[in-house]
């Protein structure tokens, strides 16, 4: 049987971590602690209707959903704020 010390095995750990850190273009502190998830509306039914430009699960239009990670987290929760709305008003065109 062969025993490895603890600091071994930390060292091969940081060495690995900084590896994949480089490998992602990562900080190591962004490799040990990614970024928190952000809120969205996505209902996994990504289509969107061609009368109303919107996606039939969660709302959003085109150019939203392609924004939706660049956006800081009040526009996103504003935007979800008006989604049942555009939701109930199939009538209308919003992607315009």
């Amino acid at each position: 049987m062969v025993l490895i010390d603890c600091q071994c095995i930390i060292i091969v750990f940081r060495c690995l971590l900084v590896r994949l850190a480089k490998a992602a273009n990562l900080s190591i502190l962004e490799a040990v602690n990614p970024p928190a998830s952000i809120s969205t509306p996505c209902t996994k039914v990504c289509i969107v209707d061609g009368k109303t430009g919107l996606c039939v699960g969660c709302g959003r239009t085109l150019a939203e959903i392609a924004a939706w990670g660049g956006m800081d987290e009040g526009r996103r929760r504003a935007i979800m704020a008006d989604l049942r709305g555009r939701l109930r008003k199939p009538s209308e065109r919003h992607d315009q």
